[in-house]
């Protein structure tokens, strides 16, 4: 009974080993994955810099002098295949109500898939990788003949450890300090170090544990220019979990034909699961396919934000009439204006109105709307 009870004990343990085993396998087969992942994403951003520079001749300023929009929003159009990049406005900032929602969208590009964290508590997407100081910074205008020291010299970008930002903050920048992996602010993801990509496109990966004059030499390649422009404002973002990203629903708008790009209508919801902006774009045909515009507009009549692509006419003004929460509005060229200029003065709370329009229009509006902000999509209008 004895040898009997022995052997089934030893059985037992060696297939705790085992599945012990089995199971360290998985881990470290499951960390060299997310690992390989988060080198191929440094990889397609390192060679959108490059695609940047040769399209432009220079580097993507780390933010513009505005601060309105950072080096992850003006590269993403050379990395990705994604129509998300000609929908935002440039021309107003990242938190602007005609944006704010687009960067609420997590771009895995930017998302190192070993940390776990991928929003912010108030639903902005994050991201993983920051860029050199010494290169990219409010203003910044670098060449690739300014970098003396070579490009397979320097670093552009790399993994971060801890307070990560929203990719859309334009202040996407960090300073390269000893020791990696510190979890304060420095660079590092990994137990054992972290990914850089370097200037010449390469993708390095720098031990923990390696002596720290090379980390330094790596961080000193570029002197670092003593100037505000490098300065990020104090400011902090705290992480949330994944259902604090905003939810969505599409539709298909009348049409005559189901094309690629067609008609098409976005409804983005809040946290709370309640409508915050409708996206609404073109009105063509006399086929009904999915939802038409008059019914969108008054079953989710509790949007903040409309993006009207399209005319903005009296008939598209009556739709809205019903949206009285509506804080922000963004149309393409308005007609009967009249009619028009009526509806949006009994919104009660429209702060914002933007679209295509002239300088006398834009004069017209504010004269009509006097506590709302008016600005013209057109760049040679003053906004």
């Amino acid at each position: 009974m004895f040898t009997k009870r022995l052997s089934w004990g030893i059985g037992i343990i060696c297939v705790a080993l085992l599945l012990c085993l089995l199971l360290m396998a998985v881990n470290y087969a499951q960390t060299a994955a997310r690992k390989m992942q988060s080198s191929n994403n440094l990889k397609q951003i390192g060679l959108a810099f490059h695609n940047f520079e040769s399209a432009m001749k220079r580097l993507p300023a780390g933010c513009d002098e505005e601060a309105k929009h950072g080096w992850p929003t003006n590269i993403f159009n050379y990395m990705e295949a994604s129509s998300w990049y000609s929908y935002v406005d440039m021309q107003v900032g990242w938190e602007h109500p005609f944006n704010s929602y687009k960067f609420r969208t997590r771009m895995y590009s930017y998302k190192n898939p070993g940390i776990a964290n991928s929003y912010t508590s108030e639903g902005y997407a994050l991201t993983h990788y920051l860029a050199n100081a010494c290169i990219f910074y409010r203003g910044s205008n670098t060449k690739f003949v300014d970098i003396g020291a070579g490009l397979s010299n320097v670093w552009f970008a790399g993994e971060i450890d801890s307070k990560y930002p929203p990719f859309g903050y334009p202040y996407t920048w960090r300073t390269l300090t000893w020791p990696l992996n510190s979890k304060d602010g420095g660079f590092g993801a990994w137990n054992d170090g972290a990914h850089f990509a370097l200037g010449d496109g390469a993708i390095r990966f720098i031990s923990s544990s390696i002596d720290r004059s090379v980390v330094e030499q790596l961080a000193n390649a570029m002197p670092m220019l003593d100037s505000e422009r490098t300065q990020i404002p104090d400011r902090s973002f705290q992480c949330g979990d994944a259902h604090f990203a905003r939810t969505s629903m599409a539709f298909e708008n009348e049409q005559n034909e189901r094309v690629k790009g067609g008609s098409y209508s976005v409804v983005y919801f809040d946290e709370d699961k309640q409508p915050e902006v409708i996206v609404y774009s073109g009105e063509s045909g006399l086929k009904k396919i999915g939802i038409d515009p008059d019914t969108l507009f008054a079953k989710y009549s509790e949007a903040r934000v409309v993006d009207y692509y399209g005319v903005f006419d009296s008939r598209a003004a009556e739709r809205l009439g019903a949206c009285k929460k509506l804080e922000a509005l963004k149309v393409g060229m308005m007609r009967d204006m009249a009619l028009t200029i009526e509806i949006l003065q009994s919104l009660p709370k429209l702060k914002h109105l933007r679209g295509n329009f002239d300088v006398e229009l834009v004069e017209q509006l504010r004269d009509a709307l006097p506590e709302c902000e008016v600005s013209s999509t057109v760049r040679s209008v003053p906004n």
